[in-house]
């Protein structure tokens, strides 16, 4: 018995769907400083999806503002955890 593949067949290539945020070190900003976050999303299949729908958010709020495209500001010192939330996955990064 000899099988071919002709492009319709279906797969179970389960991926964990995984949301990456830029800068993967600690980041050290000034009172004032602004700093650009990216994220990017992958799906159960790996694909990365254009323009996810992301919930940024910071902890404790005082220390630094951010808006829903990633773009922080430092308000005050101290430390401050941003983190990005989407359908699947939450990834943080704390400086």
């Amino acid at each position: 018995m000899y099988l071919s593949c002709i492009g319709t067949d279906v797969t179970d290539d389960y991926v964990e769907p995984t949301l990456r945020i830029s800068s993967g070190t600690i980041i050290i900003f000034k009172v004032g400083q602004k700093f650009q976050f990216t994220a990017k999303y992958f799906d159960t299949s790996g694909t990365q999806i254009e323009n996810p729908n992301l919930i940024w958010t910071v902890s404790p709020p005082g220390a630094l503002s951010i808006n829903d495209s990633g773009f922080a500001t430092a308000t005050s010192d101290g430390e401050a955890t941003c983190s990005s939330q989407c359908r699947y996955r939450i990834r943080e990064y704390h400086f």
